[in-house]
């Protein structure tokens, strides 16, 4: 299976600041199922799926060695911080499934108006009985030269490899998310920016919103330009990420995406939130028997799943409800299972825009 570039879908920049982002690469519109392009689908499930010390990828031969940076390991070892600088406290996240939308700038053009998302939301979700209405709502994208570009005005201090948007391009759509009661993650693709920075540089600025109830990392980005389709999180930065999040209330989760198991962190569970976004499948019962593993592998902690691909069109299209019936295989058959969210690549043919 062959990998698209993110170009390919980029007819809208993130802002006028940020147009080499036309020239990214996207792991959410391309990632293939394992990482080997022509595997057969059975030892591409296996190869995706084999254990973090099989199968941990290493650093490109230029590239410095895997490391954490010394302040970060401390930060890590430390006693978890024991408050939250946010006014919201929103519930228990995963306490129910979850379902609803993927949403990127670059993934749907002309992107839809503000109430489109809540919208989505809430029709996925009523096809679930129990569901909450939900969304992964991306913020910043990965730029080719390892800058990652931030939708929103920067304040204060430059982060290192952090550009900004001139503009605000989520305030007014989680604002509509909030009146519908939606919960949301906000996700990054870092590049080559620290992760733990972009946490409070994003949860600063929406931390205040009710809907926002986690942050997501998508791993195919994250130190990608040293490592092809992302650097394995290591438990000691997982467990950073997770306690900077902290500050902002610990009932929000993290998020960490990948559809190669080896890339998530080897022993780190708690509070922690598994997405697997793999795609050219060749039918639903594929799907489901590798997603399958994905949630054993990660058993008991709670796993979700990005849905829709145009890679895998040609057996959803002829579902007779592919969004309930994909939700309903997965939910059924994976026990830890607490998010499905289809995405935006081609969300309108299946919740077209209300006219």
């Amino acid at each position: 299976m062959l990998r698209f570039a993110r170009a390919a879908f980029a007819s809208v920049p993130l802002a006028a600041s940020c147009l080499l982002l036309l020239a990214c690469g996207d792991g959410d519109s391309s990632a293939p199922s394992g990482s080997t392009p022509d595997a057969s689908p059975d030892a591409v499930v296996d190869a995706a799926l084999d254990s973090p010390e099989a199968t941990a990828p290493d650093a490109a031969p230029d590239a410095p060695p895997d490391t954490v940076n010394p302040a970060d390991a401390a930060l890590a070892d430390a006693e978890p911080d024991q408050g939250s600088t946010s006014d919201a406290e929103p519930p228990a996240t995963l306490d129910t499934v979850h379902v609803g939308f993927r949403a990127s700038r670059y993934g749907v053009s002309p992107f839809p108006e503000v109430s489109y998302w809540p919208h989505v939301a809430q029709q996925y979700a009523s096809r679930v009985p129990g569901a909450t209405p939900a969304g992964v709502w991306i913020v910043a994208e990965s730029g080719d030269d390892g800058t990652c570009y931030v939708g929103f005005p920067g304040s204060g201090t430059a982060l290192p490899n952090v550009a900004h948007a001139d503009t605000d391009l989520s305030e007014s759509y989680l604002d509509a998310l909030d009146a519908a009661g939606a919960h949301v993650w906000l996700q990054v693709e870092p590049a080559n920016a620290e992760v733990a920075s972009l946490i409070e540089l994003v949860m600063d600025r929406y931390g205040q919103h009710p809907s926002v109830v986690g942050f997501g990392v998508d791993v195919e980005w994250y130190q990608s330009l040293a490592n092809p389709e992302g650097k394995a999180v290591t438990d000691a930065e997982a467990s950073l990420w997770r306690q900077t999040l902290d500050q902002y209330g610990k009932q929000r989760t993290l998020f960490l995406k990948h559809w190669v198991a080896a890339k998530m962190p080897p022993t780190v569970r708690d509070g922690l939130f598994f997405i697997d976004d793999s795609q050219g499948l060749s039918s639903l019962a594929e799907l489901s028997a590798e997603f399958q593993q994905w949630g054993s592998h990660f058993s008991p902690a709670p796993v979700g799943f990005q849905v829709g691909y145009e890679a895998d069109e040609g057996w959803w299209s002829k579902l007779s409800d592919p969004p309930g019936d994909i939700a309903a295989e997965l939910l059924g058959k994976i026990p830890n299972s607490r998010g499905v969210f289809w995405v935006d690549f081609t969300v309108t043919k299946v919740f077209p825009i209300p006219k």
